[in-house]
């Protein structure tokens, strides 16, 4: 069985693209690469993630569907695995209302 990352990090990545993916594709190392390159990723974080809040944005949704709009970074280097998180740039973190589920809270 192969993981869904391992796929991911197989893809040559494009300038100005934009990558989205499920959480399965988790690489913080990955993601620093897409960064550098000059493309966008959007993702959900997973759980665990350990994130420092660098600021809160102002929301604009009048219809009520964003319910954070904040501006994120990584506090833990060693995430785990032994591998270092090269990513150091600050993530833009929205966390929306679905009807269909429970509201998100932070990361999830």
């Amino acid at each position: 069985m192969v993981n869904d990352r391992d796929e991911g990090v197989r893809l040559q990545i494009e300038p100005e693209a934009i990558y989205v993916f499920d959480k399965g594709y988790c690489d913080y190392n990955w993601w620093h690469d897409i960064d550098k390159a000059g493309a966008i990723f959007v993702t959900r974080f997973k759980k665990n993630a350990r994130l420092s809040l660098v600021e809160e944005r102002t929301l604009i949704d009048e219809q009520g569907v964003i319910l954070k709009d904040e501006v994120v970074i990584f506090s833990n280097p060693w995430p785990g695995g032994g591998r270092r998180n090269s990513y150091r740039a600050p993530l833009r973190r929205v966390t929306v209302d679905r009807p269909d589920k429970p509201a998100c809270i932070g990361n999830q």
